[in-house]
């Protein structure tokens, strides 16, 4: 019996890195050895659990909520801009000086 051994670097991010590798090895070893046998590697995720797509549910909801309370903000925001803007330069008094009527 063959001692093999493999130094191998993978994506720490992608959780099914290392079966992966595993497989590719094992594998590369079969093919090595001239034994026409494979092994394959399948890969399915786990169904996600009640409370998990409720958390997801509320995560969603809570962050739709704050971009809702964001874009409600910027309405009103808008519009005192234009009136603090109006009052820092009197455009309204001068307006009235000018003899241009209110409604206008």
């Amino acid at each position: 019996m063959n001692n093999y051994s493999f130094i191998a670097n993978s994506n720490v991010r992608f959780v099914n890195s290392p079966p992966l590798i595993i497989n590719r090895i094992t594998n590369a070893v079969l093919k090595y050895r001239n034994i026409n046998k494979t092994i394959v590697h399948t890969m399915q995720p786990l169904q996600r659990t009640k409370d998990y797509a409720n958390e997801i549910d509320s995560n969603q909801s809570v962050i739709l909520f704050v971009l809702m309370l964001i874009g409600i903000s910027l309405i009103p925001t808008s519009a005192i801009v234009f009136i603090i803007k109006e009052r820092e330069l009197n455009c309204k008094h001068q307006q009235i000086v000018s003899g241009v009527s209110l409604t206008s």
